[in-house]
């Protein structure tokens, strides 16, 4: 019984670490949402929120561009093909500080 309330003890420990990691993932993520908001507000062609990781891109020559600067974006027709394209940035929690600059950077010279 001790062996079980040990291994017990062990788990609920591991799902407190993990569960900690996931709030620094979040608040990183509020964080990067916001400074590539910032970063961004005086670009026309970049709409987007603070408040929410996604943000759409209006220039479909921008996205062979990023792919050349080693950048993924999400673009796709929608609702239908034969719509036109929806060109999205997504800011994650596992991007850091330097990937935002870099793709700010790119951003600046896209706009010019």
């Amino acid at each position: 019984m001790e062996e079980h309330l040990r291994v017990l003890r062990l788990i609920c420990g591991l799902f407190w670490i993990w569960k900690i990691g996931i709030w620094r993932k979040k608040a990183w993520l509020e964080d990067a949402c916001g400074i590539f908001a910032q970063e961004t507000a005086s670009i026309p062609q970049i709409k987007g929120s603070k408040l929410f990781p996604a943000f759409r891109y209006t220039e479909d020559s921008w996205v062979k561009e990023f792919e050349k600067a080693g950048i993924i974006t999400s673009s796709f027709s929608y609702p239908t093909a034969q719509s036109p394209s929806v060109n999205r940035i997504v800011i994650s929690g596992f991007h850091e500080l330097e990937d935002l600059m870099y793709l700010n950077g790119i951003i600046q010279n896209l706009a010019q």
